[in-house]
């Protein structure tokens, strides 16, 4: 499990609740940003694509987190996954720049 960093982002959206475990992100030592699995909406079979691509997970608080990265190249075509990915790197990119 890589080692991560865990940040809580403010609501993206005020007009949507959103539960807790999606505005936790967390940025690696090699600096991967990593967002909530259950984003795609499955996440068992999400788990099981990135364990099949060799890619690790991340856990806080029982919950799987996955690299942006992967997460973008792997539900090209889900328009929830994308946007929230796009918004916690927008987080991630303002958590950086006061480091």
């Amino acid at each position: 499990m890589p080692a991560v960093t865990w940040y809580e982002a403010g609501k993206p959206d005020p007009n949507k609740q959103a539960p807790p475990w999606a505005r936790i992100f967390g940025i690696a030592r090699d600096g991967t940003v990593y967002a909530p699995a259950a984003l795609t909406s499955d996440e068992p079979a999400t788990l099981k694509k990135a364990a099949a691509d060799g890619v690790s997970a991340a856990m806080n608080k029982e919950h799987a987190f996955l690299p942006v990265p992967w997460l973008v190249r792997n539900y090209p075509y889900e328009f929830e996954v994308i946007r929230v990915c796009r918004i916690i790197e927008g987080f991630a990119q303002q958590v950086r720049s006061r480091r």
